[in-house]
């Protein structure tokens, strides 16, 4: 007799943003990422929507939406800001609901949760309605439906929060073990104890609500495989990461870093190496070596091999169409990863700046982006920046005027009033002007 698996998974983060503001500013524990909800995104909502199955010889054969295949919920807030923030993870979301409903005979996975994270028990009846109301409403402008089951927070409940859910039309809900008390079987009369969480968890239960007369249906989850799942690895991820280093103090820093990785001490153009290490069957390789000819030479030999996705980091944008034509399709360029960074924060700040330096964001313990507003004095003005003589150590990361970004090339120019993005591990920058050097015009 085969067995299965039930896995629900409850998601949810708090409202994050500035009350006076109505902005979610940086938070520093989150980093590399913005935010605490950008962080959980990229490594939770985002992975469960584009999950990999790997096969016996470690190779991808198969990517999935987990939510098409597992009961779920997400907070109401929290589907607002992946609604706004990330599109193509709420898009997956809602899709799985839809093609799990196809699949089982109108029953999508997805089910409601109260719209704050308010403990019921603690509310009165009125809250109690508004909450369980609210939670389905904004349930069915997204899913389009009505949804079957609630989340309680905390799974919190007692008969009258009950009551309020069987009036409102849901047919179940989700506890925890240790909330069932005693339990019969239907059609006889001997209850048995089941404190201390000892319910049986693979069959579901009907409560008769004492305050209305009503039923709801109830599952209990398995609170030692929940730990487990959650906080254990019982299901960990089958993706295998191979990275070469030829630094050998760096290979000891990564490996000590990464532990779910094997860091390699070796050379990555070395030929022999790659081969033993199976790169070519391999369903990645990213090339990040300091020289752009490397990474080339490594990303051409890898796609000789066969290898399906291949991810080449050249510094020079001045070669970057020349290596896509070479069939090397897809070119990160750190230069433009980090523009487009610092624009994405100056974007979210919607905020306008005095003509003083404004820190908008630490990137790391040493580099810092600032953002100026050129003044009428600028000297520089209408300049192309391939004419000027910039600092070591800074970057122009971005020209925004009128609201539009522009793209820091050789060609463009700073303009008065315009907004320049700079990046910088200098300390004595004051003013736009101190990034650039004495005599700041090159000679012909």
């Amino acid at each position: 007799m085969p067995n299965y698996l039930t896995i629900h998974g409850h998601f949810y983060q708090p409202p994050r943003e500035n009350p006076w503001l109505e902005y979610l500013e940086p938070q520093e524990s989150a980093l590399p990422c913005h935010d605490w909800n950008e962080r959980i995104c990229k490594e939770c909502y985002a992975p469960n929507s584009i999950s990999k199955i790997v096969g016996d010889n470690g190779k991808i054969v198969d990517i999935v939406n987990n939510y098409a295949h597992i009961s779920y919920n997400f907070g109401p807030t929290l589907l607002s800001w992946l609604e706004k923030y990330s599109p193509h993870t709420y898009e997956q979301i809602i899709k799985s609901d839809i093609e799990s409903a196809k699949a089982n005979n109108g029953h999508g996975n997805a089910i409601a949760q109260v719209y704050n994270h308010i403990i019921l028990p603690l509310a009165n009846l009125r809250d109690k309605y508004t909450q369980v109301i609210w939670g389905i409403e904004d349930f069915k402008s997204r899913f389009g439906r009505m949804p079957e089951g609630i989340w309680l927070a905390e799974t919190a409940c007692d008969d009258e929060t009950l009551g309020v859910l069987a009036d409102c039309g849901i047919k179940f809900t989700i506890l925890s073990p240790y909330q069932a008390k005693c339990c019969r079987k239907t059609g006889t009369e001997n209850w048995k104890n089941v404190e201390n969480g000892e319910i049986d968890t693979t069959v579901p239960y009907r409560y008769n609500i004492k305050s209305n007369g009503k039923t709801i249906d109830l599952f209990f989850y398995n609170a030692d495989i929940s730990q487990a799942v959650a906080f254990e690895e019982l299901l960990k991820d089958g993706v295998s990461v191979k990275i070469l280093e030829s630094d050998k103090p760096r290979c000891e820093e990564l490996s000590a870093a990464l532990m779910d990785a094997t860091v390699l001490y070796g050379d990555g153009t070395d030929q022999t190496i790659l081969d033993e290490e199976g790169l070519k069957n391999s369903d990645g390789c990213v090339t990040l070596t300091g020289i752009d000819e490397e990474n080339v030479i490594i990303s051409l030999y890898a796609q000789q091999k066969g290898v399906d996705k291949i991810i080449t980091k050249v510094d020079r944008s001045s070669i970057s169409d020349m290596v896509k034509k070479l069939g090397l399709e897809t070119v990160v360029s750190p230069r433009n990863v980090i523009a487009n960074r610092i624009i994405m924060f100056v974007r979210a700040a919607q905020t306008e700046f005095s003509d003083k330096i404004d820190a908008l964001y630490i990137l790391n313990d040493k580099a810092e982006a600032l953002q100026f507003t050129v003044g009428e004095d600028f000297e520089h003005a209408d300049v192309p920046l391939s004419q000027l003589k910039i600092k070591k150590d800074v970057l122009i990361g971005g020209i925004v005027r009128d609201g539009e970004y522009i793209f820091p090339s050789g060609d463009a120019a700073i303009r008065q009033r315009d907004k320049v993005i700079v990046v910088t591990t200098l300390k004595q920058i004051n003013g736009l002007s101190d990034i650039f050097k004495a005599g700041a015009y090159k000679s012909k």
